[in-house]
């Protein structure tokens, strides 16, 4: 019986001391919150948007999607905010015409910029702004979306409304000023 009892003690310090060892090397290889991990300076008040499944709801717009989901997550050495964006069909699954993309810090032109390739090998990228709780990108891109097809200048614009909801805005030049085209309401959940 005691030798019993003791092994059944050495057993669960043996273990014990294993997870306690095991622990720190663990979260240095993957922390459990990408919100802690170290980060660009300049990315910082970008940080909010990491984790969780970021959907916005396009039923009524055209195009046959019900919604878009939008993942972002930091990459490994902190220097980019990497993301991935899937428009989801009537029937729930993804079609095929997502994009991928990063957030990052541009040390030679010392901006930040955003691009992003769509499923056609576009790539699209422009300089962020930041102004409190709002950021903006400023990019070219085929007009056929606003009825001009050919070059034209579009703007977003993504507003935070707390950390787990924005509003997501395309506008396009007209003149001088930017006319909106449509927005969207972000919502995260988890995934």
């Amino acid at each position: 019986m005691r030798f019993s009892f003791a092994r059944r003690v050495f057993t669960a310090l043996s273990l014990c001391a294993l997870l306690a060892a095991a622990a720190p090397v663990r979260a240095l290889a993957a922390p459990d919150d990408a919100r802690v991990a170290p980060i660009t300076p300049e990315l910082q008040p970008f940080r909010w948007l990491v984790g969780g499944v970021w959907r916005a709801d396009t039923s009524t717009l055209p195009g046959g999607t019900k919604s878009i989901e939008t993942r972002y997550d930091l990459a490994p050495n902190g220097s980019a905010i990497r993301f991935t964006t899937a428009f989801i069909g009537p029937d729930g699954s993804p079609l095929p015409n997502g994009y991928a993309g990063n957030l990052y810090y541009d040390g030679t032109s010392k901006r930040t910029t955003l691009w992003y390739i769509d499923s056609h090998n576009a790539i699209t990228q422009g300089p962020v702004t930041l102004a409190g709780d709002v950021w903006t990108m400023t990019f070219s891109s085929d007009g056929a979306i606003v009825g001009h097809p050919g070059p034209t200048d579009f703007r977003v614009d993504v507003a935070r409304r707390s950390n787990d909801a924005y509003h997501w805005t395309l506008l396009t030049r007209a003149g001088a000023d930017w006319k909106p085209v449509f927005g969207l309401d972000y919502v995260r959940r988890a995934g």
